[in-house]
């Protein structure tokens, strides 16, 4: 699996959602949420589709603001993006 590191608009007419990787908000406006998640998949098909799965309701599009692939040792936890205790790695 490869780890990537990927953000999107949340827009709030969006169903909820349940991503059982880290993700973080990491802005908004008045309509969105900027969502950041780091997520282990194989292609960057996968990792989208990943976030479109992890809605209740799936969105008919979700724009995302990037897709960037991690090296395999890569650490999605710093200062800004710090780990909660839910989150696993």
């Amino acid at each position: 699996m490869i780890n990537w590191w990927i953000s999107w608009y949340h827009e709030i007419s969006f169903s909820e959602f349940e991503l059982h990787y880290p993700w973080w908000i990491s802005g908004h406006t008045d309509n969105t949420r900027l969502i950041c998640a780091a997520v282990k998949a194989e292609t960057e098909d996968d990792v989208r589709e990943c976030i479109y799965k992890s809605y209740d309701k799936r969105p008919e599009l979700i724009k995302f603001r990037f897709t960037e692939k991690k090296p395999c040792d890569w650490k999605p936890y710093c200062e800004r993006f710090t780990k909660a205790d839910w989150m696993s790695w």
